[in-house]
């Protein structure tokens, strides 16, 4: 059996055992307003609940006596009322009296000499008293009256020792309580059971419930704190801001019901506690249901819970605007909403349990356990039930299993880091022989992904996404593009296998990637047979013409010579059209997951047309890029030629570099006063 089950076997059957020895117990019951303990034996149950028949005036203010106690020492004629309970039902002149009004209650005790030193603790009254023991005023709450302009609520909960009244062997005590309740319609009255007995075993217990309750107040409180820090350095995570939000509302409710600590500093603020312990009700299973809904949002009906949640805030209303008399009323329907509220917990985490939730087990434990004794508390405050309110023992149970959880959390993080550190040394000496291994794979390819990069972008484009994510199109106002197309492709092309055209292809465009970043153009793209680059971007530059015509040069000359390789051995060869214009364009990145740089603009459209109105083997330029390389190159003017769509356009063929400028005077290649000049245009 697993230890959570172990432990939550073990809380319910000692609670069971609990409940069990109460129900068992048999203890004497006052009759007819007469508690007679002369054969109870206190050094086996020193401590007596006052429950039973007590003497009940209704609407009177019986006087207490001051000297021995009588059955005959009073005028009034007495009914009987059971303790614990509200007077509520209690039928005056056939007509049940209601929660407002006042009366009396008294008890004779009767004991016999071997009780020393007594003692009684209070409690709960509703909702002024005062006690009179043997004829003296013990204690009171609040203000007792005839009216409810005269009475105001309090509760002073404590231990007070008394002194007994002996006659022979035995002793007696007279115990009168005058109780008024205007403000609280759960009704009037002593509520729950008032004890009576040794002094010693009385304050002991006081004393213990003290220390309990405020170890319970303590720990819960620094339980919350410290899941409102982790809240704080992980706003993520909204479950341990509500669980700290829990936390909070549970050591408060320590201090503001059962005992009322808070009450006791403050006696004249019964009704903002009251409102408070109202409210807290609500409130603390608010933060259960969110505290749910952000550990388990899988499991959770969204239409359910926020039904649940905004039940709770129509609840609420009561409590703020309405009187504390009328508000008390829906108690029934806000301990019906908690036990609605709690099966529908429980049905979430079963749900929890089924698809294997990371720490469902100890979170369910935990909310079965708690809503069982949300269930005893209930019964308990609806007089159902002799046993106690055990709701706060149930909330730090709560806690503590879902500590638990977070401890099995972290141990088996701290198991991991603990395998870790043993292995560490061989485990680091592999590690580093497979790191220098990948590293030299990871360069590899991070160099031909480089390359790769490269060749689709250029390089100050591949920077900037890097850098920014994005890129920015950029005007230039002077910029060259070169286009390609080769003469017969389609006619050639027919005789290949797709096979074969792609590798005449590559094998021309690789030539042409070669030799264009030579002379520092940007390639943009190819279609089919036809290819595209510029020069002056992404870079600006002024010799960007200049670079085009040198590269269309060497183009040029490389076809020539395929030609003349394929014409020995009578093969089929292309032969090459250039076109060249130069102009404003714009150039940046298109598209999203896939990027290509590409330029847009009239001028792209006339380079276009340069080519497909040029010559097979010549290159043929525009007039505007004729103006800016007249003085290195030869060239031979057109006219003006009609271009589609661009009307007549000067044209210009280039066959050579000028013989001043020209190696060997072949006109092919640049010689080193072109160069001198060339650099001192850049």
């Amino acid at each position: 059996m697993r230890l959570w089950t172990q432990t939550f076997l073990c809380i319910l059957l000692g609670f069971l055992m609990h409940c069990q020895r109460l129900d068992q117990t048999q203890l004497p019951l006052a009759q007819k307003g007469v508690l007679d303990l002369r054969n109870h034996d206190f050094s086996q149950t020193p401590v007596i609940p006052l429950d039973g028949e007590w003497e009940f005036y209704w609407k009177e203010f019986i006087p207490p006596l001051k000297k021995q106690p009588s059955n005959n020492s009073t005028q009034y004629s007495p009914s009987f009322l059971t303790i614990p309970g509200r007077w509520n039902e209690f039928l005056h002149k056939d007509k049940e009296v209601g929660a407002k009004g006042y009366a009396s209650y008294r008890l004779r005790i009767l004991t016999n000499d071997k009780l020393q030193i007594p003692a009684i603790k209070l409690g709960r009254i509703g909702f002024a008293y005062e006690l009179f023991i043997n004829g003296h005023k013990v204690t009171s709450g609040g203000k007792i009256g005839r009216t409810e302009e005269q009475t105001i609520p309090g509760f002073n909960p404590g231990v007070y020792t008394i002194l007994p009244y002996k006659k022979g062997n035995s002793q007696e005590w007279e115990i009168v309580f005058h109780i008024s309740n205007y403000h609280e319609g759960y009704g009037g009255g002593i509520w729950y059971s008032c004890n009576f007995g040794e002094n010693k075993a009385i304050t002991k217990q006081d004393k213990q419930k003290g220390i309990f309750d405020f170890l319970l107040f303590g720990s819960i409180l620094i339980m919350g704190l410290y899941h409102f820090g982790l809240y704080t350095f992980r706003n993520k995570e909204k479950a341990a801001l509500w669980f700290g939000v829990i936390c909070l509302l549970i050591s408060l409710r320590v201090l503001i019901t059962d005992e009322k600590y808070l009450e006791k500093l403050f006696p004249t603020q019964t009704k903002l506690f009251l409102f408070l312990e109202y409210l807290n009700m609500l409130l603390l299973t608010q933060a259960f249901l969110k505290f749910l809904f952000h550990l388990y949002q899988a499991e959770v009906y969204k239409r359910v819970y926020t039904t649940l949640w905004y039940t709770g805030y129509i609840l609420i209303i009561p409590i703020v605007i309405l009187p504390v008399f009328y508000y008390s009323n829906v108690l029934s329907l806000i301990e019906i909403y908690i036990i609605v509220s709690g099966l529908y917990t429980i049905y979430i985490m079963l749900k929890a349990l089924k698809n294997k939730q990371q720490g469902a087990k100890l979170f369910f434990t935990g909310i079965f356990i708690l809503f069982t004794i949300i269930v005893n508390d209930i019964l308990y405050h609806q007089l159902w039930t002799s046993t106690t309110e055990l709701l706060p023992l149930g909330l730090f149970i709560f806690i503590l299993l879902q500590a638990a959880s977070l401890s099995i959390r972290f141990s088996n993080a701290l198991n991991r880091v603990e395998d870790l550190s043993i292995n560490l040394e061989q485990k680091v000496h592999k590690r580093t022989q497979q790191l220098k291994k990948e590293k030299e794979e990871t360069e590899k390819e991070r160099q031909k992904s480089e390359k790769l990069l490269l060749n689709i972008l250029p390089k100050d484009i591949v920077q900037e996404l890097k850098e920014k994510g994005n890129s920015t199109p950029v005007s230039f106002s002077s910029a060259t593009v070169l286009f390609t197309d080769f003469k017969g492709f389609t006619q050639i092309a027919e005789n290949l296998s797709p096979q074969a055209l792609v590798k005449e292809l590559d094998a021309c465009f690789v030539q042409f990637d070669k030799i264009i970043e030579y002379y520092h153009l940007e390639k943009l793209k190819t279609i089919g047979d036809s290819y595209m680059c510029a020069g002056g971007i992404p870079q600006k530059n002024n010799t960007h013409a200049i670079d085009a015509v040198l590269a269309a040069i060497e183009i040029l000359n490389f076809m020539n010579l395929m030609k003349e390789m394929k014409e020995m051995k009578n093969f089929p060869y292309w032969e090459v059209r250039l076109g060249i214009h130069t102009g404003p364009l714009v150039a940046g990145i298109i598209g999203e997951r896939k990027f290509a740089y590409d330029v847009w603009g009239d001028t792209v459209n006339i380079a276009s047309r340069m080519e497909s109105s040029g010559t097979s083997g010549k290159i043929n330029i525009s007039g505007a890029t004729h103006e800016l390389i007249k003085d290195f190159f030869v060239c031979e003017y057109r006219g003006k030629i009609g271009a589609k769509n661009k009307g007549e356009v000067d044209m210009y063929y280039v066959s050579q570099l000028k013989t001043s400028y020209s190696q060997k005077e072949k006109g092919q290649h640049p010689n080193e006063i072109f160069w001198q000049k060339y650099q001192q245009m850049q």
